[in-house]
């Protein structure tokens, strides 16, 4: 019989990464987050990862993605997503794999940044007080401002209120700033007292002066 001798030439053929599959993830704004993204390569080539559609706040140093999504991320809603496209590869080939990071709004309180009068004033009986209170919203909410005079009487309206006060005594004035999730409060003590009572002018009295003549 006869035989003959053949070559067979079997030529490497790159196998592409492997990419493992990345949890979606939830957080809410000014909160960080930092995880790992895994690769292999079936040849044991080295592989350099990268990420698309990445947060411009994002950073992906070797295999490890951190990200705190600020305040303004999430604007006008309650939540919004960012798919992000994450890359494995040898330098040849390609292995990608998305992921959704869901980022939720936080609210942020007002904050009250001035006041008038003092916290605490005395003030005459049947005069007027004008209170004041300056607030902000770093996520530009409406505020409401409601006040308050004791125990009983409450007025919701806008950041400035006028009181005439009646009867003498300490009396306690609040007001609270909300934004419809948070609030904040300022308080003052006003000392009501009663004005001073006018003492009569007594008139004066006509000096009545005598002359005398002194005969020697």
């Amino acid at each position: 019989s006869d035989s003959e001798n053949i070559t067979l030439i079997i030529k490497n053929t790159n196998g592409a990464p492997i990419l493992k599959p990345i949890s979606d993830i939830a957080v809410d704004e000014n909160k960080s987050i930092e995880f790992k993204i895994y690769a292999t390569d079936p040849d044991g080539d080295n592989i350099n990862f990268s990420v698309e559609n990445a947060p411009n706040t994002s950073s992906l140093v070797d295999e490890t993605f951190t990200w705190m999504p600020d305040f303004d991320t999430v604007i006008d809603e309650d939540k919004k997503d960012f798919i992000l496209t994450f890359i494995a590869s040898d330098n040849n080939i390609m292995a990608k794999r998305n992921m959704t990071i869901r980022v939720y709004d936080k609210n942020r309180a007002p904050i009250i940044t001035s006041t008038s009068p003092e916290e605490l004033i005395n003030v005459y009986k049947n005069k007027i007080v004008d209170f004041k209170v300056v607030a902000d919203d770093l996520d530009n909410d409406n505020l409401i401002y409601t006040w308050k005079f004791g125990a009983f009487e409450k007025y919701t309206g806008d950041n400035v209120h006028r009181r005439r006060f009646t009867i003498p005594g300490a009396k306690p004035v609040q007001v609270t700033v909300s934004d419809g999730i948070e609030t904040k409060t300022y308080s003052w003590i006003v000392n009501v007292i009663e004005p001073e009572e006018e003492k009569p002018i007594k008139p004066v009295e006509k000096q009545v002066y005598r002359k005398y003549t002194i005969e020697g």
